[in-house]
């Protein structure tokens, strides 16, 4: 398999995705790696987080890099806007449920949880960046209790949305995932600064 950064060919030998993630970061430096082509079509997230052990992985495996520090400002802006978005949507969805509208409510709440999933992968770059980042250890610490209580308010979610539990469903989104929104959009703004 043939392994390319930013178009210039670093390694020939054949190997497998992690192999080639792990050859890309280290030929980066400090540039972050924000794409990956597997002859020419991405590579699914999935393969990102385990890679699969097949080798070679693909044909050709191409890798693109950008500085971080102006990226990383971008995803942290675009995940803090989308905060704010959430919010409205979460209080319109409680407030439909508190009205009676379930189908409407339920159709929203999709989107909702799109948007989490958006911006808990922005935090995750965020936290990834490390010292290029510049709040790394101590935004982890601070995080981390959020997070927990997020992926706890999430998983209540799910849960009363099967059981058609919607007094629940409406008080979690009204009360809790507002907390929660505030909470991360907060820890976005103070990273973004550092």
């Amino acid at each position: 398999m043939r392994v390319y950064l930013d178009g210039r060919l670093i390694d020939e030998s054949g190997s497998t995705l992690d192999r080639a993630i792990h050859v890309a970061r280290s030929h980066a430096g400090n540039r972050m790696l924000v794409q990956a082509l597997a002859d020419g079509k991405p590579v699914p997230a999935a393969d990102l987080d385990h890679p699969p052990p097949n080798c070679p992985y693909a044909s050709e495996l191409a890798f693109a890099s950008a500085d971080p520090s102006g990226l990383l400002a971008d995803v942290l802006d675009d995940a803090a806007s989308l905060l704010i978005e959430v919010k409205e949507r979460q209080k319109a969805a409680a407030e439909l449920l508190q009205s009676g509208k379930i189908d409407e409510a339920v159709a929203g709440i999709g989107e909702i949880l799109e948007t989490w999933r958006t911006v808990k992968e922005s935090i995750v770059l965020a936290l990834r960046a490390g010292p290029a980042g510049g709040y790394h250890d101590r935004g982890e610490q601070e995080l981390s209790p959020t997070i927990e209580g997020l992926a706890s308010a999430l998983g209540e979610i799910k849960r009363a949305m099967s059981e058609q539990d919607w007094a629940s469903l409406s008080d979690c989104l009204a009360y809790d995932m507002q907390d929660h929104a505030e909470r991360c959009r907060s820890w976005l703004t103070r990273a973004r600064s550092t």
